[in-house]
């Protein structure tokens, strides 16, 4: 992802950097990086404490701007995640089922008459299993109408936000990721 920030450099990284620019200005040659590498990794092993402070303040610098990157971006994903899990005001509500519709009659009839909302629902399963197709017919018909106009109501519906919501859903689900299996 060319917007992701990039990852924090570590303290041995921050040396080596440094030590690296320290060659190129005295001039010294690196031919084999690998043996050049070995003789700076034994230098910061023989640094004190003290001095390895200096590098591990840039590092902390560092970590504090990755993380303000990536919480810029978590605020960004969060934003647009929010519309895409429907909480979009202009998206169409999902039509209502034969059932829901007949549970909010159900309710209004039953009103009181159970403790807990479990025993009502308990309950409204029992009836509707008991009730016949004939019973059952205008809440079908109702459901019907109500997915009717569900579906000439997301024909105006404008789904391209949704996608480009997706797409930022995967890339900061693996920025995610990369970040938190480093640090963890």
């Amino acid at each position: 992802d060319p917007n992701r920030p990039k990852r924090p450099t570590s303290a041995y990284f921050f040396f080596i950097q440094l030590e690296r620019e320290a060659a190129v200005r005295r001039g010294e040659k690196i031919s084999r990086v690998a043996d050049w590498t070995k003789q700076v990794s034994a230098k910061w092993r023989t640094l004190s404490l003290e001095e390895k402070a200096n590098y591990q303040r840039l590092a902390a610098s560092d970590k504090i701007r990755y993380s303000q990157q990536a919480g810029i971006i978590f605020y960004q994903f969060y934003s647009i995640v929010a519309d895409y899990n429907g909480k979009n005001r202009n998206r169409p509500k999902r039509p209502q089922s034969a059932y829901i519709i007949w549970l909010g009659d159900f309710r209004a009839q039953m009103k009181n008459r159970f403790a807990e909302h479990k025993d009502l629902l308990r309950a409204a399963g029992e009836a509707w299993r008991k009730m016949t197709p004939v019973d059952k017919m205008p809440y079908d018909r109702l459901a019907q109408q109500e997915k009717q106009k569900y579906g000439e109501a997301l024909k105006g519906y404008n789904f391209v936000r949704s996608y480009k919501a997706a797409d930022v859903c995967h890339s900061f689900i693996m920025l995610f990721i990369s970040f938190h299996t480093s640090y963890t």
